[in-house]
């Protein structure tokens, strides 16, 4: 078995096993020495280790939840455990695409790719405008009968300049 925790699910920091007495009172290596207490284990995921935002990190000196477990085994397999019924999470990158692409080459890219949903980052202007507006907007190919793009929002009315920046590249990630 293997004694690495994985990541924390919402923010990918890292979790640590911490040695506790049988009230949940942290303690050291040397405790087992004389366990006058009882030894157990739980999880700490501080706010050290994490994302600013991250719902389930606490003070360093806090375990993750009320559970003590009673080896490192059943710590380890339990935070470990992750019950997503199969659910895939997306992992969304932007690609770059070609400087000065048209709506033409942009359906093709669309056409040749394994996804057929897609957020596309672009930047337009009125010609009366100075500067750019930048925007990431939705987009699907297909959808109407003429096979085109199909945007998702009505952004481009109005607009006379349009730069095409960059286009998804959906994956899947465990979760």
């Amino acid at each position: 078995m293997t004694e690495e925790l994985r990541p924390c699910p919402f923010c990918g920091g890292k979790a640590k096993l911490q040695l506790t007495d049988d009230e949940g009172n942290f303690k050291d290596e040397s405790y087992l020495e004389n366990p006058y207490s009882g030894v157990g284990y739980v999880i700490v995921h501080d706010t050290s280790n994490s994302t600013s935002d991250c719902p389930i990190a606490t003070d360093s000196d806090s375990s993750q939840g009320i559970y003590i477990y009673e080896s490192k085994e059943e710590a380890i397999i339990t935070w470990n455990k992750r019950d997503c019924n199969d659910l895939k999470m997306p992992q969304i990158n932007f690609i770059p695409l070609k400087q000065g692409i048209t709506e033409d080459e942009l359906n093709e890219y669309m056409v040749n790719s394994d996804d057929t949903n897609f957020l596309i980052y672009l930047r337009c202007k009125y010609k009366t405008d100075k500067e750019w507006e930048y925007l990431v907007e939705s987009a699907s190919w297909g959808c109407e009968y003429d096979g085109r793009v199909c945007w998702l929002d009505d952004w481009w009315e109005g607009q006379q300049d349009v730069e095409y920046l960059a286009i998804t590249k959906i994956g899947e990630i465990e979760c």
